[in-house]
């Protein structure tokens, strides 16, 4: 590609101009977006037509040499053959089928690639801009809010719900005693792994005349609140969760023995904050502060300590809202417009965008097409998605994205490899679905982490993780000689030298990690080298056997559609034979009426 020292410079600039172009597209959508519309569209077209004409240049120098190469051959052959073996010479020529099909190179691939790319941002700067959303104008209006009706709660708890003071600046109680265990929970110290000390980050138990006892499961606990003789609540982060995600803390309770989670009813606990604390008359009263875009408010729960049951006393009403104020911005429901604009995005930039790169490769064959059918295909179902998720605010969004690449992804890599591998698919074609191995693989490997969510915290994980993901990509690499796949099948080496490195490091000394590391690192890596070693001696067998399976297959098809292609060939052949024979016959008849004359 860059085999001489103007070529390289040429790249060199080709990339610093595109650099500048697009800092001068974000700078035009950002101040007016209707210039940056037009930026983009431009350079979506000179990027298009340097595309086209770079890829004639290239076809006209292949041309040029593939007939020189023809006029060699041919002189070369009439010096070593004579007129009765023309007809053979036509047969063979036949039965080696049609030259190969000229490589497309790096540059064009990438110019194509990048036109339709910058197509579709083109047609994505419209909706985006002709449809606002709730954060670029008008009033803020959820589409539902959280009431309570105060005649249901105790009289003494009245007070203290309609209360407006979310109790940001009262002070939290920082241990708590049970009277009939005779223990105290209480916030402390903990020193981690590398000796810093954390404040108040640790939970501490402490009494029947024994040494205070970490619970190292609970972290920042606060809050504390005696609840009735038996019982104390509080609010911690549970380990494992991040630390400072509001949304992460728990609510629990504890007899001084034990300490239960609490679980209070309803879809929001996961995704509210947590707020004041009220005992009354042995039950736990708090506040969840809930402000989202499909509804906001104060719910207002009741705690048992003895059971844990929670019981909820707001409802969810429709906010019919609608502030008429002239000098005001018009309401805004957020659920309605994102709807709306995931429809438009739909319509005006995924569903053109996915059109132009499956256009561009059944015209030209450009195997980069392969990659941005796929990211057209995936904002597609991104914008179905939102038309009934419009918020993502469903707790399964990550599973379904999931889902969708795990699903796509193995069918992406059963269809590649079948037409990489089958003799249906023109030489022509076969580099797309390279590219399609590769874009569909990450899919296939990104989707099922998704959705098993595969942490690693068990054997059982990283069992599927290998199983399910890293050992059919590397096979599928063997199989189709993509060492891309390969590759991404050998990442599985290094997860599961880290996982053994930690798990072997937790139990030993704090200066004998490294050591630790060394060794699994370098055992690991001569167990990869050494099965790379053998895999290579049957890469072709493996090759050549899927090969024969998918011509199995192809034979199958081809009995249920018609001739197959070999059949094609053999009567071409023998059509061209029969002509040559008839045109034969013909030169010596009329060299026989020349005699005669």
């Amino acid at each position: 590609m860059c085999n001489s020292l103007d070529a390289t410079f040429v790249w060199v600039g080709a990339i610093l101009v595109n650099i500048g172009y697009v800092a001068l597209i974000t700078w035009g959508a950002s101040t007016l977006w209707p210039v940056g519309f037009v930026l983009c569209a431009i350079y979506t077209a000179c990027l298009y037509q340097l595309a086209i004409w770079l890829q004639k240049h290239e076809d006209d120098e292949s041309s040029t040499q593939d007939g020189q190469q023809g006029r060699q051959s041919s002189s070369h052959s009439a010096d070593n053959t004579n007129q009765e073996q023309a007809p053979f010479e036509i047969l063979r020529d036949a039965e080696a089928g049609a030259r190969p099909a000229r490589k497309i190179s790096l540059p064009v691939n990438l110019l194509f690639g990048l036109a339709v790319v910058s197509f579709g941002v083109t047609c994505f700067l419209l909706p985006i801009n002709l449809v606002k959303d709730c954060n670029s104008g008008g009033t803020f209006v959820p589409d539902y809010k959280w009431e309570t009706n105060l005649t249901n709660l105790p009289k003494e708890v009245r007070s203290w719900a309609s209360n407006d003071d979310r109790g940001m600046n009262q002070p939290a109680a920082s241990f708590a005693y049970v009277e009939d265990t005779k223990i105290t929970l209480f916030h402390g110290t903990r020193v981690d792994d590398s000796g810093d000390v954390h404040r108040g980050a640790a939970l501490w138990t402490v009494g029947s005349g024994g040494p205070p006892k970490r619970q190292a499961e609970y972290t920042d606990p606060d809050n504390f609140v005696a609840v009735s003789n038996s019982s104390i609540c509080f609010t911690s982060f549970i380990e494992g969760r991040a630390p400072f995600d509001k949304r992460s803390s728990k609510i629990c309770c504890s007899n001084g023995n034990n300490i239960t989670i609490a679980k209070p009813t309803g879809p929001l606990y996961q995704t509210g904050w947590i707020g004041q604390f009220l005992p009354n008359n042995g039950l736990l009263w708090f506040k969840l502060f809930f402000s989202e875009p499909t509804a906001a408010g104060d719910l207002i729960y009741s705690l048992d300590p003895q059971d844990m049951s929670t019981k909820l006393y707001s409802y969810k009403v429709k906010n019919n809202s609608d502030d008429s104020d002239p000098s005001k911005p018009p309401p805004c429901h957020p659920t309605k417009t994102a709807r709306f604009q995931s429809v438009a995005i739909l319509i005006v930039a995924a569903l053109p965008f996915t059109l132009a790169s499956i256009l561009v490769w059944y015209s030209r064959k450009i195997p980069s097409m392969a990659v941005t059918t796929y990211a057209g295909l995936t904002a597609m179902y991104a914008c179905i998605y939102k038309v009934f998720d419009p918020l993502m605010t469903n707790d399964q969004a990550d599973w379904w994205f999931g889902l969708w690449f795990a699903i796509t992804g193995t069918g992406g890599l059963v269809i590649c490899t079948y037409f990489f591998l089958s003799e249906r698919s023109v030489e022509r074609s076969r580099p797309s679905f390279q590219w399609g191995l590769v874009v569909t693989a990450l899919g296939f490997g990104f989707g099922f982490i998704q959705i098993l969510d595969l942490g690693g915290d068990t054997s059982g994980d990283w069992i599927l993780l290998n199983l399910l993901v890293f050992v059919p990509l590397l096979l599928l690499g063997i199989v189709n000689g993509n060492m891309f796949l390969v590759f991404l099948g050998c990442v599985g080496f290094l997860a599961d030298a880290a996982r053994l490195a930690a798990l072997i490091g937790d139990h030993v000394r704090g200066d004998a990690r490294d050591p630790v590391v060394f060794v699994v690192f370098s055992l690991t890596g001569l167990a990869a080298g050494l099965l790379g070693f053998q895999l290579s001696k049957y890469q072709p067998s493996v090759h050549n056997f899927a090969k024969h399976r998918v011509d199995r297959l192809d034979e199958c098809l081809n009995s249920s559609d018609g001739p197959t292609r070999d059949q094609e060939s053999e009567e071409y052949s023998l059509s061209l034979l029969e002509s040559s024979d008839a045109a034969a016959g013909a030169n010596d008849a009329g060299t026989h009426l020349v005699s005669d004359d």
